[in-house]
């Protein structure tokens, strides 16, 4: 058994830095990733005290995440809790962790938010979307949001060895989860990827991709309509031409958004 066990999902390398993080700070801490985990069969948790990381999409939980709660098996944790990397908006997460915890006979026992920057450029604004988020996201916004938040990391850390309690106050949140859960665990909406002439055919598109929607077909990428997407926008944001684009919201080649090396992020499938 180890003393802290942690499972991340990361489509841009927020949550991935932030699980890095948080398991540097702990003597004996194994950190694993959700969508490996999810192809090999019963998930059986074997820390003393065990932690999810992950990003908020559409103000809720990503959809491996939640297959992972679904299927996990806590049963060897006496102290269970989540940080959830977002952009400072507001989510269900707190509610939906709660309520899968409950199918296992367990409760989250500390919860944080930790603000990063956006990976996406349209968000859950109809029309274009922002203009100017490249400008905004380059690698010195990174490292400045990235030593930002050490002192809130060092806390979690200190807080999650004493097993000390962060509970969020749950009634609001559980009554909008009730109304926003059904449309956020909506996997089949689309999102407007397309490729343009400066695509190379490299096939990093399909590599990064965690749900394994993209497939490359006579050297150019396609998304597969039949297989959900995750939203996590790793095809888009890794492309090294900046050739994939969203249809009528980004057409902009002005930057991408990269936490972590795309092997990082295409190895949480191997």
């Amino acid at each position: 058994m180890v003393d802290v066990e942690i499972f991340y999902f990361s489509g841009s390398g927020n949550s991935l830095y932030v699980a890095k993080e948080l398991s540097r700070r702990f003597e004996h801490c194994e950190i694993s990733p959700m969508v490996k985990m999810l192809k090999e069969g019963p998930i059986r948790t074997r820390g003393k005290v065990v932690g999810f990381v992950f990003p908020i999409y559409l103000a809720s939980i990503p959809s491996p995440v939640r297959e992972f709660l679904e299927r996990i098996d806590p049963s060897s944790a006496d102290h269970i809790f989540a940080v959830a990397t977002r952009i400072g908006t507001f989510s269900i997460a707190p509610s939906l962790l709660n309520k899968y915890l409950k199918r296992k006979g367990r409760r989250l026992d500390h919860f944080e938010y930790v603000n990063m920057l956006s990976n996406t450029p349209t968000g859950l604004k109809p029309g274009k979307g922002s203009r100017s988020w490249a400008r905004e996201t380059g690698e010195k916004d990174i490292e400045r949001i990235d030593r930002s938040i050490q002192p809130q990391l060092d806390r979690i850390a200190k807080e999650i060895e004493e097993k000390k309690s962060r509970r969020p106050f749950l009634p609001l949140n559980d009554l909008i989860a009730i109304v926003m859960d059904p449309i956020s665990r909506n996997t089949r909406t689309e999102v407007g990827y397309f490729v343009d002439d400066t695509c190379i055919g490299c096939g990093t598109c399909e590599r990064v991709c965690l749900s394994e929607k993209v497939r490359m077909v006579s050297g150019r990428p396609r998304w597969d309509p039949d297989t959900p997407c995750y939203y996590c926008f790793a095809c888009f944001n890794y492309c090294p031409e900046q050739a994939i684009l969203v249809r009528k919201k980004y057409d902009l080649k002005e930057g991408r958004y990269r936490h972590a090396t795309a092997e990082e992020i295409a190895s949480q499938k191997n």
